[in-house]
């Protein structure tokens, strides 16, 4: 993917133009409000506006979760908010609920026959660990012969690991297909920028800094190389992957960056987000490509990258929530997984489907 976005609207000094943000889309529900007024309903309000980033004083009985602006890829984060919530629910849930109040009756419904709720194993490798022992991972079955060849690709070694585990099945696919044709990789996430002057510049690689030590999935590697299972690795810390290059006068900018760097991405070194950078000649514009794998971010996560680098550059990082650690979600989907056949139903749902149903043939989609 080659997108060209619109550069954050930046003051000189590299601060974000606040007066020049496009207003934000309320996605209010047309509907007349209904204040939720069950402790179900109000807690599921409350997990909404978390997930969503609403007002909670504004959710209605009558809304649903993605006539809000939800989408398929933030139930698992909206079950797991639930989950801590004390609310039981599962997908088929969320997305069969006309609404919240008709959510909140199949919670009612299905607590007093609930078999207990899934608890995620907490972290175990502490600050300033020195060996990582199988004990200390509790998420993912190694021998201490895998964990040592595991810590010796992190620059700094166990003190730079914060956390070993494995990848959710979704990533599986992606990881299996960037294995199958690492020389042309859809997954890779390529956006070009530009902003006027060098401070504005270094204004945004400080922001992206700080956007990457809050979040865990992006100083996380993969590794699969002489071990049983791939495995995503966790830095502590991982720097801006920053590349400067020098660019030819007479040829256009955009059209140097892409030819240099459509070009495969190494999963085995964290972060899995690079920046390749270079100076308009003549001038003080910087041109840059942010490049992020699929793997480790989604177009979810990528809206959640730009607006805390917005954030981070106006200053404002103090005010971003707390992150939600990216082995949350792994650990939920491999639970779900472990207790869910899914090949046995997708089989039985699809075992009658004898030849692909590509329309009009045509089964290759990633050439012109």
């Amino acid at each position: 993917a080659w997108m060209v976005l619109d550069a954050l609207p930046l003051t000189p000094n590299g601060k974000v133009d606040r007066k020049a943000l496009p207003a934000a889309d309320a996605g209010a529900s047309q509907q007349e409000y209904v204040a939720p007024q069950t402790a179900s309903e109000k807690a599921i309000a409350a997990t909404w506006a978390s997930v969503l980033n609403h007002d909670v004083s504004k959710i209605s009985v009558g809304d649903n979760f993605f006539g809000l602006g939800g989408h398929s890829l933030l139930v698992v984060q909206l079950l797991s908010s639930m989950q801590e919530a004390g609310l039981d629910a599962d997908a088929q849930m969320i997305f069969s609920a006309a609404n919240l109040g008709a959510l909140a009756a199949m919670v009612d419904v299905a607590a007093p026959v609930a078999e207990g709720t899934f608890v995620v194993p907490a972290p175990r490798i502490p600050a300033g660990c020195e060996r990582i022992t199988p004990d200390l991972l509790p998420l993912v079955d190694l021998s201490q012969e895998a964990i040592d060849l595991i810590v010796a690709s992190v620059p700094g070694g166990a003190a730079n690991v914060q956390d070993i585990y494995p990848l959710a099945p979704l990533q599986e696919g992606m990881y299996f297909y960037h294995l199958m044709h690492s020389q042309n990789d859809p997954y890779i996430l390529s956006s070009l920028y530009s902003v006027d002057t060098g401070a504005q510049f270094e204004a945004l690689i400080g922001g992206l800094r700080q956007v990457i030590a809050r979040h865990d999935v992006l100083r996380t590697a993969i590794l699969s190389e002489q071990l049983p299972m791939p495995v995503q690795l966790v830095y502590r810390q991982a720097g801006v992957a920053l590349d400067m290059i020098e660019l030819n006068p007479g040829m256009d900018v955009q059209d140097q960056l892409k030819a240099r760097y459509d070009r495969p991405m190494n999963l085995a070194k964290a972060p899995m987000l690079q920046i390749n950078a270079a100076r308009e000649p003549g001038t003080e514009r910087h041109f840059f490509v942010i490049q992020l794998h699929h793997i480790v971010a989604d177009h979810a996560g990528l809206e959640i990258i730009r607006r805390e680098l917005e954030a981070c550059v106006a200053g404002r990082a103090e005010e971003l929530p707390q992150p939600v650690p990216y082995r949350q979600f792994v650990a939920h989907a491999l639970h779900q997984a472990s207790n869910n056949d899914a090949q046995a139903y997708f089989s039985k749902v699809l075992g009658d489907v004898t030849e692909p149903t590509a329309p009009f043939n045509l089964l290759n989609v990633h050439g012109d």
